[in-house]
């Protein structure tokens, strides 16, 4: 899980290490107004098992490591 937010200029980088490393990656946008979002688009081509979550504003780090935990164990 790769929560981001404003993170345009590393987030490839971060998800392409990552995705060596696991068997699918999630990464969530947390509200980000700059090109994160477009970025991590991009990486979903180069990797199919990424998975995007997006939110329209920014509600900080907890709240998307709360959000991917309920998602996957309840």
């Amino acid at each position: 899980m790769v929560p981001a937010y404003n993170e345009e200029k590393t987030v490839a980088s971060v998800v392409s290490q990552t995705a060596q490393h696991v068997d699918s990656v999630i990464v969530i946008d947390d509200g980000s107004t700059d090109g994160t979002l477009e970025e991590i688009k991009k990486m979903s081509r180069e990797h199919p098992s990424l998975e995007i979550i997006t939110w329209p504003t920014n509600r900080g780090k907890g709240c998307a490591i709360r959000r991917v935990f309920n998602v996957l164990w309840l």
